[in-house]
């Protein structure tokens, strides 16, 4: 995917490509939503400031300050016509004819990894405090959910979510031994179950 210029210098060569497209093919980028030589005015008067910049520093500092309005509101024309390129064409290669390369497909949301190294870090008389490693591959956990279930053979629940790697959970059953584990959710599903650890309260 293309990338917005992020100096003066690469600005201004997109903008004197994204000018020269838009005037020599007029049959594809028609009708712009700014006035394209008001455009080439400015990059005109960047000039000018720029070479004045250059050989005089004694105005440097009033010059990068007229040099930095001017390219600001070139970033903002050249944003307009390259939004409208966008709009009245689809094909990549007709936009690289005014220097871009269209929008890249979103990449899909991976499901986050596993979590490794559940850890009991402190327990009472009923509550517990729990600690995990985040995975280091898949995409970004937005929570993370907490199970248990007592033994010898409960079914799975839900005791707690939270968005960070440790947890108190109060209010645990007393006298009973229980299994936790742990695994990490975004909005593309559930990864894969850390390890199990046993607590007796």
């Amino acid at each position: 995917m293309a990338q917005f210029p992020r100096t003066d210098a690469e600005l201004i060569a997109l903008a004197n490509d994204v000018l020269t497209g838009y005037r020599v093919h007029p049959d594809i980028f028609h009708n712009p939503p700014i006035d394209i030589e008001g455009v080439t005015t400015k990059l005109v008067n960047y000039s000018e400031v720029d070479h004045r910049w250059n050989v005089n520093h004694a105005e440097g500092v009033m010059l990068t300050a007229q040099r930095g309005v001017i390219s600001v509101e070139i970033a903002s024309d050249i944003r307009a016509l390259l939004r409208h390129a966008e709009t009245v064409v689809q094909d990549p290669a007709q936009l690289k004819l005014i220097g871009w390369g269209g929008r890249a497909e979103p990449t899909p949301l991976q499901l986050p990894g596993q979590v490794h190294n559940l850890t009991l870090v402190k327990q009472g008389a009923d509550w517990i405090s729990l600690t995990w490693d985040t995975a280091s591959d898949g995409g970004k956990p937005s929570t993370y959910v907490i199970q248990y279930r007592i033994m010898p053979d409960g079914d799975w629940s839900i005791a707690d979510t939270t968005p960070d790697t440790k947890i108190t959970l109060a209010g645990q059953p007393k006298g009973k031994t229980i299994e936790y584990r742990v695994f990490a959710r975004n909005k593309a599903g559930d990864g894969l179950v850390s390890n199990v650890i046993e607590v007796v309260l």
